[in-house]
């Protein structure tokens, strides 16, 4: 793809491959997961990709001035959603970083005597990373902690909006259709869910 005078890009990217999770059809509170070493390559390869994409000057896609072989920090910003669900996206941001920016001797420093400090592992580079916390901000997690947190009612107080309406869904004429479709299906895939029913809801 040929892009001309690109200034700046913005990458979404999902993590690498993780170990087994789940989430509540409900409440989408996630179980914990662990990336994968496949995870951890899958997002090295993606970084090293967007480099060579973004940072090579040779690329019709570099983008014009950025520094690319030591990381300026004040070019690169990285933020990364702390979920439930473990570190998984943490570890693939760091894997698919190191791709971005590999070591690279010219990460150094010299003392004032004159000594020559190469950063550990042939310069590695450490790259700032950011984590959203949805507690405190919903940006990359918009549906945890609705607005409306609070439905107030005789029967049930405090039950998050979220959950109110997913329930809602759930019981839709139309989803019930849609389940009622889809039954046939899922006795195939008992041997993958480990354990979990196998349901539209968990799908």
């Amino acid at each position: 793809m040929l892009l001309s005078n690109v200034l700046g890009v913005i990458v979404i990217a999902r993590n690498g491959d993780r170990n087994s999770y789940y989430q509540d059809p409900y409440t989408y509170a996630g179980s914990n997961a662990e990336t994968t070493v496949l995870g951890a390559v899958e997002s090295h390869q993606l970084g090293t990709t967007l480099r060579q994409t973004y940072l090579d000057p040779s690329s019709p896609s570099y983008i014009n001035g950025i520094r690319s072989d030591v990381v300026d920090n004040n070019e690169v910003k990285v933020r990364v959603k702390g979920g439930v669900e473990g570190s998984v996206v943490f570890d693939s941001a760091i894997a698919l970083l190191q791709g971005l920016f590999p070591p690279n001797p010219n990460n150094k420093i010299q003392l004032a005597n004159d000594t020559t400090i190469v950063a550990p592992l042939g310069g590695y580079q450490y790259v700032p990373v950011e984590t959203v916390e949805p507690d405190n901000d919903r940006s990359l997690e918009s549906w945890t902690d609705c607005p409306f947190s609070l439905i107030q009612s005789s029967t049930e107080i405090g039950v998050q909006a979220f959950v109110q309406h997913t329930k809602s869904f759930y019981n839709s004429e139309g989803f019930k259709k849609k389940a009622k479709d889809a039954e046939p299906f899922f006795p195939s895939l008992k041997d993958f869910v480990f354990g979990r029913p196998a349901t539209l809801e968990n799908a």
